[in-house]
Order: C-alpha cells, then sequence, then structure tokens
C-alpha cells in the first residue's frame, strides 16, 4: 500500500480520529495514514454513503478505482 487516507466525521463515534497517526507505525513503504476531517449532516454519519457524498472522499476512491481498472503499468 503506497497510500493511505483516513478521513473521520466530528459526529462519527466509531471512525479513528486524526490520532491515527500517532498509532500506527509505517508499512515497509514509509506509507503513513493521512487523516483529514470531513462534515457529513445526518444523525448516523458512519456510513459509507454520509463519507463517499463527501467530494475530498470520492475523489480519491474514484482515482484509485480508475488506477485499478488500467492494470499495472509497464
Amino acid at each position: 500500500m503506497g497510500r493511505w487516507l483516513n478521513y473521520w466525521d466530528r459526529d462519527d463515534i466509531i471512525a479513528p480520529r486524526p490520532w491515527l497517526e500517532r498509532d500506527v507505525l509505517p508499512n515497509s513503504a514509509g506509507c503513513l495514514p493521512v487523516s483529514d476531517r470531513v462534515d457529513s449532516d445526518g444523525i448516523w454519519v458512519h456510513t459509507a454513503t454520509e463519507y463517499l457524498a463527501q467530494t475530498s472522499v470520492a475523489g480519491p476512491v474514484m482515482e484509485a478505482l480508475r488506477l485499478a481498472a488500467e492494470g499495472p503499468t509497464a
């Protein structure tokens, strides 16, 4: 894994807030989590749809899917 993005909402009691960086060691590639806060609306903000409704979350997910669909580079 070369990139780890951790998004959290202050109203999400389950998501690991920005403390993830201090509790996780880098992998063999030196990758550490990078946290960013998002603000969702609603009572239950932990659902994937609430997070994916955020451009900052959906953009990197779509980019990863596009790269996976293209396959390995030569």
